[in-house]
């Protein structure tokens, strides 16, 4: 077994990383999972076990906080390669189209973090049981996905939100059908 608990864990000690050097992001999604185990601990000392919605909740917090990691040092490579060609815009035109090429050869890491935490939100719904949500429920299950419905809310027409993992889709008159993909 590893000898990390959580993705972010490991991340964090390949990269030689303190709290202080995470986005604010990654520092709340882990304050969550402490928040979280010390609610397990608690109801372990009264003789309960930690249930299927609160494992879910820090699993889904550990992928935030992983992702947060992820993408901070996926945004410092990209600076650095932008430090790399300083002072020589221009020499290397004929390579340029190759970045197009070596699109693919990039991490996975391609989702909105605005996507992957309704995702991330929407799981925790899911894991539940829950699937029909309504539009004003929604709003305190997932503000994030509430906001992009709301914004883009089109009183004639298809109504929803499609993410990497599900789609939250308006079947009924403020009525949204959760689904996993």
């Amino acid at each position: 077994m590893s000898e990390y608990k959580y993705g972010y864990e490991k991340l964090m000690a390949e990269n030689n990383l303190e709290m202080s050097d995470l986005t604010e992001d990654a520092r709340n999604s882990i304050m969550a999972i402490k928040d979280l185990e010390k609610s397990i601990k608690m109801a372990q000392g009264k003789g309960k076990e930690a249930s299927a919605t609160t494992l879910s909740k820090i699993k889904t917090s550990d992928k935030m906080a992983t992702q947060e990691i992820v993408d901070m040092l996926d945004a410092d490579d990209d600076n650095d390669d932008d430090d790399d060609n300083d002072g020589f815009e221009g020499e290397e035109d004929d390579n340029d189209d190759s970045d197009e090429q070596n699109e693919p050869e990039k991490p996975v890491v391609t989702s909105d973090p605005k996507g992957l935490k309704i995702d991330a939100e929407l799981e925790v719904v899911f894991a539940s049981g829950k699937k029909e949500i309504g539009f004003d429920e929604l709003k305190s299950i997932s503000k994030t996905a509430y906001d992009v419905i709301f914004y883009n809310y089109d009183n004639n027409g298809d109504n929803g939100i499609e993410t990497s993992k599900f789609t939250l889709i308006e079947t009924d008159e403020n009525i949204f059908t959760l689904t996993k993909k």
